[in-house]
């Protein structure tokens, strides 16, 4: 086991904890991969800086999916430090910019050829607080269209705007209004790029891309039923913790 899939999975339980007592958190869709296989790709917007944290416990403990390992900017990188080491130690890579395509994702390639789970944030950058979201960048299509891979999309939603600070934790305990926003991880059902598209082709790319962002806006726009009384609390709890694969 890796350092990463170990402490992922060491963190899962409090950190799930901790999300549902202050944010509400909430994860739908568990059974759309259910049969889901490694590799594959995550693709999922991107709206805080603590997305990945989000992510991670919406699979089980010992689910054979884990450890997602992320792509993250490289200033996260640059420095030595208890943040780069922290995020490199749960799964987070540094990628390269304006070197091509190629060369930026050679190493989530190689996570990937090896069987691994690779999480990607199509915008590169986070959502704005307000206005449309941004647009995806071409290299989660580049990515499967090159492997193969099927794409597994998230959708985190109701967590837009929210900063992570001990202060905004304090009063959102306090005020509850950080859990009544009902944090919510929607998991869609996996798809595959078509296998005509050719990642070396720009207009091809170009067409997986938008793929990608149609899926993940449909996503967005689903329903996440709350639960009607305590039985289904605990059968959406268990499907949430206790399934293995």
């Amino acid at each position: 086991m890796t350092i990463a899939g170990f402490l992922q999975r060491l963190f899962i339980v409090p950190l799930r904890f901790a999300l549902r007592l202050f944010l509400g958190y909430r994860v739908i869709g568990q059974k759309n991969y259910k049969n889901l296989k490694p590799p594959f790709i995550i693709i999922a917007n991107h709206v805080t800086q603590g997305d990945p944290f989000m992510i991670v416990p919406a699979f089980p403990v010992f689910s054979k999916i884990l450890p997602v390992r992320f792509v993250a900017k490289r200033e996260l990188f640059d420095k030595p430090g208890i943040k780069r080491t922290f995020v490199s130690a749960l799964g987070g890579f540094k990628v390269e910019r304006h070197v091509g395509l190629e060369e930026t994702l050679q190493y989530p390639f190689q996570i990937l050829k090896n069987g691994g789970v690779v999480a990607i944030f199509p915008t590169g950058m986070r959502e704005k607080p307000k206005g449309r979201p941004r647009k995806a960048r071409r290299g989660a299509a580049y990515l499967a269209l090159k492997t193969g891979v099927p794409i597994l999309p998230i959708a985190i939603r109701n967590a837009k705007g929210i900063k992570y600070d001990p202060k905004g934790f304090i009063k959102g305990m306090i005020t509850r209004k950080l859990k009544r926003r009902g944090v919510t991880i929607l998991i869609g059902k996996p798809f595959y790029l078509p296998k005509n598209l050719n990642y070396k082709r720009r207009k091809d790319l170009d067409e997986a891309r938008d793929i990608t962002e149609k899926v993940l806006a449909n996503i967005r726009k689903l329903k996440a039923k709350k639960p009607e009384n305590i039985f289904e609390v605990w059968r959406e709890w268990i499907e949430t913790n206790l399934w293995v694969d």
